[in-house]
């Protein structure tokens, strides 16, 4: 293969796939390139901790001789699973894998007909979303409170759930209290948020677990575009 097919392949799959989205959002942000060769590239997102690797095959990884240090990462994705798991195999302080498809609301409509007390959540609530969220700190859900970018469900003047937006932009921290399940609350956050999103001309893509089948179904309903493949995020130790 020729160097100029070769760099027009991975050129045109970062640029084609769509979980490649936050990706190319990152370097455009000014995401540092830590190797960029005709089949590999490996990007350093220091602002928000992670590293990413695209690479024709395991090989490559393995022939890169890449000089990383990955004490700097909070996780490593990676888009092939054999490569997220030869790292993995590394014991450089990831020890799990977790795997995502990636979704995209591709259309400009905002969705009419939302029924509910919808609010911006403020300061008061950020125990109640750090208890019901686990996956990010007390720190950084004070931060995207301050920032706009939670919102609640209310029902009878009860939160009954929230919705917000990670600060990488993706849309996400959908939670819906056990109490209020089954009621379609899911589908009226998430289509607020894809409305205030369309709104401030965020580009909205989601990253969902592929053993969360409700939220796969949900995002299947809204009109998301699902990439084909999945997604592999190695997650450090804590």
């Amino acid at each position: 293969m020729s160097q100029k097919t070769e760099t027009s392949c991975i050129s045109d799959l970062m640029s084609s796939d769509i979980r490649y989205t936050v990706l190319n959002r990152a370097i455009n942000d000014g995401a540092r390139m830590i190797l960029d060769k005709n089949d590999i590239k490996i990007i350093g997102d220091d602002i928000e901790g992670y590293l990413y690797i695209v690479a024709d095959n395991l090989d490559t990884v393995k022939k890169s001789n890449a000089e990383v240090i990955f004490d700097d990462y909070y996780s490593v994705i990676c888009y092939e699973e054999d490569i997220a798991e030869y790292i993995k195999s590394k014991n450089i302080g990831f020890n799990e894998i977790l795997k995502f498809k990636v979704f995209k609301y591709n259309s400009k409509e905002k969705f009419d007909g939302l029924e509910g007390d919808f609010r911006q959540l403020d300061l008061k609530y950020v125990d109640t979303v750090d208890r019901e969220y686990p996956y990010l700190d007390t720190v950084e859900i004070t931060e995207r409170i301050k920032t706009g970018n939670i919102f609640g469900l209310f029902v009878e003047n009860n939160l009954a759930g929230f919705i917000g937006i990670h600060r990488e932009g993706t849309l996400g921290m959908l939670r819906i209290f056990d109490e209020y399940r089954n009621r379609g609350y899911a589908y009226q956050l998430e289509g607020l948020m894809i409305n205030h999103m369309l709104d401030n001309a965020m580009e909205i893509v989601c990253d969902v677990m592929v053993d969360n089948e409700s939220s796969m179904a949900l995002q299947r309903k809204l009109g998301l575009e699902e990439s084909e493949k999945c997604e592999y995020w190695l997650i450090r130790n804590e």
